[in-house]
């Protein structure tokens, strides 16, 4: 992925007619990991000729990640938008992400220019290398609360 490619850097990216609908009608939840302007950006799509919708929804979505890419590129993690659940439980990556960081001890101590780049983005290291690699992968598994059973 490079910021010259746009969003067609995720030509790779398929989605099936089932997952477009899919992505049509998210709502909160964990079925997309979706901001509430994201999710809102699709209602738009609805009233698309249902021949064209499914490549509207696929450049849409495409259009959605390269965005995510370049706040990221900008602001690093502090950009990572919250994902909408259910009951205004929103899922904060970048909180989340930042805590991990702040937590990890051998990071800080040992790799102490990867730990601030992991927290402050804009300040990579001199000579750090860079890369962006799009990994689609499916979960089947699924993580409950510590109150209820686990699957793994």
């Amino acid at each position: 992925m490079t910021e010259r490619g746009g969003a067609a850097s995720f030509e790779p990216l398929v989605l099936s007619g089932e997952e477009a609908e899919a992505l049509l009608d998210a709502e909160p939840g964990d079925g997309f990991n979706l901001s509430a302007a994201e999710i809102e950006s699709f209602k738009t799509l609805k009233q698309m000729p249902s021949n064209t919708t499914q490549e509207a929804v696929l450049q849409h979505y495409r259009e959605i990640l390269f965005r995510r890419f370049e706040a990221y590129r900008r602001e690093g993690i502090r950009a990572i938008a919250p994902y909408v659940r259910e009951e205004s439980r929103d899922s904060k990556p970048s909180l989340e992400l930042h805590q991990a960081a702040k937590a990890n001890a051998v990071l800080l101590r040992y790799f102490h220019a990867l730990y601030k780049a992991w927290l402050d983005y804009q300040t990579l290291p001199p000579g750090a290398d860079e890369a962006f690699l799009w990994v689609e992968k499916k979960v089947e598994a699924v993580l409950r609360s510590s109150s209820d059973s686990h699957q793994y």
